[in-house]
């Protein structure tokens, strides 16, 4: 008798030896993972739990704050609270407020933000790259600080009263000069005043004779004028006129504090104020009074800084200010027109003539401070612009104002010098942006310096003031919120978008994090690994922490810490926790001993010393879960076997759980802990009926998932059994 013959039962083996990392999308691939924690790509293919991290923290007394951390020049530079330390070691002659620091590299300086300060990292010199200092009304004779009028070196000009007419020989200037010599600053020598006579006849008559040098100054046009007259050319010809500010500071040390901050080419403003620090209203001053001080408001040019104990002057060039034009309505009262005669010469042979003269007139041309009771004080400024972002590039600062829409760059060399427009090469520079949104982000690449917005990103090129360009790419540019996410690994700028995470070339960005799925992210910090980009961010409220392999372009998670800022020393990447503790992310442990006494204990140990035991602690728990496995084929099936092969350190532990269909529940299909020299293990088991199912594999300690191998049985087309 002949049986039918029956149909045999199609089976496949599908092996899974190469994990790819995680893919929270509606479809995953085989080898990738829905969901994980504290997974790496370190020992790919094989499936593995990251390394322990080391954690350093602080005394536990409530005294100590990590503000920030860099390396520059291979040193290690910490602020912790107001302090500064190097190499673990307090720096000395520094104090910082008490807030989270914005730490940069610039050549041998270290620049620190929002301090405005400049360490020099070779001599130990610190730089305050902005000052401010004020200065209130004492009494109602306070006649300083005050403006006068003066030459380049700060040296007073100076009018020769009419009582000492006619001018016979060079010793009346000088007994004139010996005169006045206890109303000029003490840094000026009298030898060096500018004396001034009042009619030409006799300014002529004296240069001719004597070496001694005599100005003119007269009124044309019912306007003060300054002259002196070239013999050899027989022409009169204007001075350049400087303007002195001149201050008697309460002590040395006070008036050292202003001139080391303040240098020649520098930028500053003094400003009227009252106590609030509202400036001057031209209510309640004459017009002339008014505009004078307005114009020291608006930054004018410091040509020199001069000093004499507790005396200082800084000259500044007189530039679009008419300080003649001032004095001639300020003092209208006191300076009388009168005629005299000038005598024939052989230069000037029209004699007899009566011409315009002063014949009453202060000796020294001062502006004395405008006290007015509300107005009563004066505030000397030299700042840095207010700038949101900062980067470092070609031997400038540049940054970003989100207040203005401006982008800056300091004085080529210079960081405390950011308004010096004299039209050479190393001036300060900036530029008003024209394109809507804030900006969100600052760095430098390939050597040029770069500004983002969300849906832009701003290129400065050029080499000088004179050819920088802004060029836009219209590209995705950093998120709002997420400036600290930018890190350079491998070539490429990787930032936090909008859109997701992006690889930015130089000239387009690219999205990289599509594996994340369509979780919206906000918040994100980013850090540089040796070829792994770090970024924590935040999925409403709750901390993710990923890591990108930039060379297998695969992504992990790791934890749900997120530091406040990332920073590298040397050849390792650490963290700065909210909670002011420091831990290792990548590289070697080579931090220990250049950090502050306060931050040298590990908290993670491998082992533990309890008596005359050792414990020898598990380590990190850690779980990787797959998306729903499937055959493939839509006919009826079922899982025949499922083997899985790995390896467990000693005492660490495995988890294997199965999710059968659509089921909720996790189902416990495997456990084991891990014994010495124990080596790669083999476990097989058979799963219940089903179409599709997800694997979770948990537990503490180091373990390496190397492969899954399963066999399906399949049956018909229909949803039957076989």
């Amino acid at each position: 008798m002949r049986l039918p013959e029956l149909a045999t039962i199609k089976s496949s083996v599908t092996t899974i030896n190469a994990f790819e990392g995680i893919n929270d999308n509606v479809y995953i691939p085989e080898g990738y993972f829905k969901d994980m924690k504290n997974m790496t790509s370190d020992y790919y293919p094989a499936l593995a739990n990251r390394k322990m991290r080391d954690v350093y923290s602080m005394r536990d007394d409530g005294l100590s704050a990590i503000n920030g951390a860099i390396e520059i020049n291979g040193s290690l530079y910490v602020v912790e609270k107001t302090k500064l330390y190097k190499d673990g070691k307090a720096v000395s002659g520094i104090t910082l407020t008490n807030d989270k620091k914005k730490l940069y590299g610039y050549g041998a300086y270290l620049v620190i933000m929002p301090d405005e300060k400049m360490y020099n990292t070779q001599d130990g010199k610190v730089t305050n790259m902005s000052f401010t200092y004020k200065i209130k009304q004492k009494t109602a004779s306070d006649t300083l600080p005050a403006l006068y009028l003066s030459d380049k070196d700060g040296n007073p000009y100076a009018v020769m009263p009419i009582s000492q007419n006619p001018i016979t020989g060079d010793e009346k200037v000088k007994a004139f000069k010996s005169g006045v010599a206890s109303e000029i600053p003490s840094f000026c020598n009298k030898d060096n005043v500018k004396p001034l006579w009042i009619t030409k006849s006799v300014v002529i008559n004296f240069t001719e004779k004597y070496n001694e040098n005599l100005g003119l100054i007269s009124i044309s046009d019912d306007k003060l004028v300054i002259k002196y007259y070239d013999a050899s050319y027989s022409m009169w010809s204007s001075p350049n006129l400087y303007v002195t500010w001149w201050y008697k500071a309460d002590t040395e040390a006070t008036a050292k504090e202003i001139t080391d901050s303040i240098k020649d080419g520098d930028f500053i403003s003094l400003k009227v104020e009252d106590s609030s620090g509202k400036d001057m209203e031209s209510a309640g001053y004459p017009t002339h009074t008014y505009n004078l001080w307005k114009y020291f408001s608006q930054y004018a040019k410091v040509e020199k800084v001069l000093t004499n104990g507790s005396q200082i002057g800084i000259v500044f060039s007189n530039t679009g200010l008419d300080y003649l034009n001032y004095y001639t309505k300020q003092y209208r009262n006191s300076i009388v027109k009168g005629n005299a005669k000038k005598s024939a010469s052989s230069t000037d042979p029209s004699g007899d003539e009566t011409e315009p003269a002063i014949t009453s007139m202060p000796k020294l041309m001062k502006a004395d401070f405008p006290w007015n009771g509300r107005f009563s004080y004066l505030t000397i400024k030299k700042d840095m612009p207010d700038m949101d972002y900062i980067t470092i590039s070609t031997n400038r600062i540049w940054g970003c104002s989100n207040a203005k829409h401006e982008i800056y760059a300091c004085k080529q060399g210079d960081p405390t010098s950011w308004r010096t427009y004299a039209g050479i090469a190393n001036d300060a520079y900036a530029v008003t942006i024209g394109s809507d949104g804030d900006f969100t982000g600052a760095c430098t690449y390939k050597g040029m310096p770069f500004f983002f917005k969300e849906n832009l990103i701003i290129c400065m090129y050029g080499t000088k003031p004179s050819n920088y360009q802004v060029s836009e790419i219209y590209y995705p540019g950093i998120e709002k919120g997420s400036s600290d996410s930018l890190a350079l690994v491998n070539g490429y700028v990787y930032f936090k978008s909008k859109k997701g995470v992006v690889r930015f070339d130089g000239s387009s960005t690219q999205t990289i994090s599509d594996e994340l799925g369509l979780k919206e992210f906000n918040n994100a910090v980013g850090g540089a690994g040796e070829e792994k980009y770090y970024i924590a961010m935040q999925e409403n409220g709750v901390n993710h922490l990923f890591v990108y392999d930039t060379r297998k372009q695969m992504w992990h998670k790791e934890d749900d810490e997120k530091p406040r800022r990332f920073f590298r020393y040397k050849q390792s990447l650490f963290g700065i926790m909210p909670t002011d503790q420091i831990v290792r992310y990548e590289g070697m442990n080579i931090i220990t001993n250049n950090l502050p006494d306060s931050f040298r204990n590990k908290e993670i140990e491998e082992t533990s010393q309890m008596g005359e035991f050792t414990i020898h602690n598990r380590g990190i728990d850690w779980y990787a879960e797959t998306g729903p496995i499937e055959s493939g084929s839509t006919n009826a099936k079922h899982i025949q076997r499922l083997g899985i092969r790995y390896e467990l350190s000693e005492r660490a532990w495995l988890k294997v759980s199965v999710k059968y269909d659509n089921e909720e529940k996790w189902i416990k299909a495997y456990e084991h802990e891990g014994k010495k020299s124990e080596g790669p293990v083999n476990i097989a088991f058979r799963p219940r009926r089903c179409e599709k199912f997800r694997l979770r594999f948990e537990g503490e300690g180091d373990c390496k998932i190397l492969s899954i191998q399963r066999t399906v049985n399949e049956g018909s087309e229909g949803n039957g059994h076989i």
